[in-house]
């Protein structure tokens, strides 16, 4: 299923068999019945094979769950940040080439970051996206990379793979991740990764108007998040265990 998730348009037997140097007998038994199951859909014109939404619901439905305890193991963590600097405290995931943020502390000054929830960020161009990006194997890197483009969205859009791939590995190296107005000029923010698993990260972040925080104080702010991203882990990790 994973070799075919990589062909979103459907893959063929023979293909498939190549790849996987499995005989094609004994592939189509196995397709089958992932397609008996629903898991997999058939399109019997071309003969190729495409996943279905089941195991796409099936994900989200552990996902959901998921996060619900990640929420809740982060909040308190994301409250005091909140109070603190009195600016938006996001946490978000990665969807394959889209960020999507799941739970959200509102600042309360005056003028305010208001996120569009309906809005699809390109990752790279976001502190968040950057911090979950700089977790990412070569080959996970490579497979983001063949997705997406580098639009240019401000005189700071990191709009190259190499330049964002120095980007990444200073981040790496820091523990979280810097947005200096790269898809709005006058929004920053800064963020650190939170490894979950050897299949997932998210990331936490501080988001604020480029005029309320000078930029020399990105650094230091940065080093609270990777502290802040740390406790969470630790306490993911004891609520793995106790499971």
């Amino acid at each position: 299923m994973e070799f075919i998730a990589n062909y979103p348009k459907g893959v063929k037997v023979a293909e498939i068999s190549r790849a996987l140097d499995m005989p094609s007998s004994n592939l189509s038994l196995f397709l089958n019945t992932l397609v008996s199951t629903g898991y997999v859909l058939k399109d019997q014109l071309t003969g190729r094979y495409i996943l279905s939404q089941k195991l796409l619901q099936l994900s989200e439905n552990i996902n959901k769950n998921f996060y619900e305890d990640l929420i809740l193991l982060a909040n308190d963590e994301m409250e005091s940040l909140a109070a603190k600097y009195n600016e938006n405290v996001l946490l978000s995931v990665l969807n394959q080439t889209h960020l999507k943020v799941i739970h959200e502390i509102h600042s309360t000054q005056n003028i305010q970051i208001m996120n569009n929830e309906e809005e699809i960020f390109i990752p790279h161009v976001t502190a968040l996206g950057k911090a979950i990006l700089s977790t990412y194997s070569e080959k996970e890197l490579s497979k983001y990379f063949n997705f997406i483009d580098f639009p240019k969205y401000t005189d700071r859009t990191v709009n190259d793979e190499q330049s964002l791939r120095n980007e990444l590995e200073e981040a790496k190296r820091n523990k979280f991740t810097i947005n200096r107005g790269e898809y709005d000029n006058d929004i920053y923010a800064v963020a650190a990764p939170i490894k979950v698993n050897e299949n997932m990260t998210v990331a936490i972040c501080v988001q604020y108007p480029c005029f309320r925080h000078s930029e020399d104080k990105l650094i230091s702010y940065g080093q609270e998040l990777q502290a802040t991203a740390s406790r969470i882990r630790q306490s993911l990790k004891k609520l793995s265990t106790r499971r």
